[in-house]
């Protein structure tokens, strides 16, 4: 199982942090390790004109994958496959889909009313609307 959650997005990109667990062996408590599963590491993948090409690798059960090439209103799959203690083995890729709506609102950087006293954080947001106007 492969999951993913928005850590950042712009207009023309997503920053995902990927989640997974692993159908495989199990200790007394529940636990699961890469040695006990004869996992060696995991890549993870997008794809991109229909192919699917790597963009990260951990030994890790999560990572995040930065400034992945994504539209607004557009989608995109995302893969995580593990990779067997002899380097050559590897799962198939579970794929998910990633989509990306259109944006509605920006944070405006300039605007620091309701900072704390020791933080810089802006939790104002400023509706982005596009305005026609007579001509």
């Amino acid at each position: 199982m492969c999951l993913q959650e928005s850590v950042s997005e712009t207009d023309n990109d997503v920053t995902l942090k990927l989640y997974w667990t692993v159908d495989g062996q199990v200790d007394e408590y529940g636990r699961s390790f890469n040695d006990d599963n004869k996992i060696d590491h995991f890549e993870i993948f997008m794809k991109k004109n229909g192919q699917a090409v790597e963009v990260g690798r951990t030994s890790q059960w999560a990572t995040i994958v930065s400034h992945l090439p994504l539209s607004a209103g557009q989608s995109m799959e995302v893969g995580v496959r593990s990779v067997s203690t002899d380097l050559k083995t590897a799962s198939n890729i579970v794929w998910r889909t990633v989509q990306k709506g259109n944006a509605d609102e920006v944070i405006n950087p300039a605007d620091t009313t309701g900072q704390g006293p020791h933080y810089q954080v802006n939790f104002n947001r400023e509706l982005h609307m596009s305005v026609k106007t007579a001509t």
